[in-house]
């Protein structure tokens, strides 16, 4: 991540696109899959850069996931089970 005021309204705005219109929205559970760069895994600040941009973003769950590429279930149970 370059700029964390750059990525802030971005993601926002993704995530409020994402989500169904209606009356009463639920916060949006964020699953950050880093992809690049990360052979050694990621530091604790790298973590908390990438959970507060989730966060600040409109988030109300975030799990942060370095490994192999995942499928969209298994995106969906790594949410389900954090």
């Amino acid at each position: 991540m370059g700029q964390f005021s750059v990525a802030a309204p971005l993601l926002a705005t993704l995530i409020k696109q994402l989500q169904p219109k209606a009356l009463l929205k639920k916060s949006a559970k964020v699953l950050i899959h880093p992809m690049a760069m990360v052979e050694g895994g990621l530091s604790e600040v790298e973590q908390r850069i990438f959970k507060e941009l989730a966060l600040s973003s409109g988030a109300h769950k975030v799990v942060v996931h370095v490994g192999k590429e995942l499928s969209d279930e298994e995106a969906r149970a790594l949410l389900k089970s954090s």
